[in-house]
């Protein structure tokens, strides 16, 4: 049975987190701020809105933006901490999920 794209791209999203997202990094990072400001620049400069998001294993909230353009933008929020830019780029594509059983 093929994964859903989406459910794919969340999952391997929360794996890297849970490796590289640490609250010590997060107070390093330059590119965090409060929650509501960086979603709020990404809908402004880059119309981006989220189209993806869960909970990794630390319990740290990781969303994927994206825009009708191809830009996107991964966001990961500490539990009472920060939000910050896991990483982003260009290109980013949706995908429709198969219905289960179809293997066309």
């Amino acid at each position: 049975v093929a994964m859903n794209t989406t459910r794919w791209a969340v999952a391997l999203v929360c794996a890297l987190a849970v490796f590289f997202v640490t609250p010590v990094w997060a107070q390093r990072t330059a590119s965090c701020a409060a929650h509501e400001r960086l979603v709020d620049h990404l809908a402004r400069n880059f119309n981006e809105t989220v189209i993806a998001a869960g909970i990794d294993a630390r319990g740290n909230l990781v969303e994927v933006f994206g825009s009708a353009e191809g830009s996107w933008t991964i966001l990961v929020t500490i539990p009472n901490g920060p939000t910050c830019i896991l990483s982003a780029g260009e290109g980013w594509e949706r995908y429709e999920p198969k219905p289960e059983g179809n293997t066309s």
